[in-house]
């Protein structure tokens, strides 16, 4: 399990492997493929400080992952990601790097403020998530 501050606070990736070796890094919500998750999902008077953990924790998968497969949660384009949209439905760490705005630009300043820029309207249905899920499931 690896700490991915980003889209939550709280937020993990699970990396999985053969042998002692990384095979593949279930990222959930935080490095769909050719962009990253959306800052903006949980505590809107924390979205930049979120967007800079995005920016590290990116980072952070690419230095120790290298050409790992991603299983990602979401899809590039959907209201969970930010940054660029990719049409590619499978990556690797690798070819994140090479292509993935988080991973090729060298200022965080930049990249926070293009992520924060390309945000769209916030989806009113999340508002009632947390405390819906905080509540758990109705009796039956």
């Amino acid at each position: 399990m690896l700490k991915t501050p980003g889209p939550t606070q709280d937020h993990v990736s699970f990396v999985v492997g053969h042998h002692g070796l990384p095979t593949a890094v279930f990222s959930g919500g935080g490095l769909p493929y050719g962009s990253v998750g959306r800052t903006a999902l949980v505590q809107l008077d924390r979205t930049e400080h979120l967007a800079h953990s995005q920016f590290r924790s990116a980072r952070r998968r690419a230095h120790h992952l290298d050409d790992v497969a991603i299983q990602a949660a979401h899809g590039s384009g959907s209201m969970c990601s930010a940054g660029l949209a990719s049409e590619v439905t499978s990556s690797t760490i690798g070819d994140e790097g090479r292509s993935n705005d988080a991973l090729t630009t060298a200022d965080e300043d930049a990249f926070v403020t293009r992520l924060l820029a390309g945000l769209t309207a916030y989806p009113a249905h999340l508002a009632h998530r947390g405390p819906r899920n905080s509540a758990g499931p109705p009796p039956t």
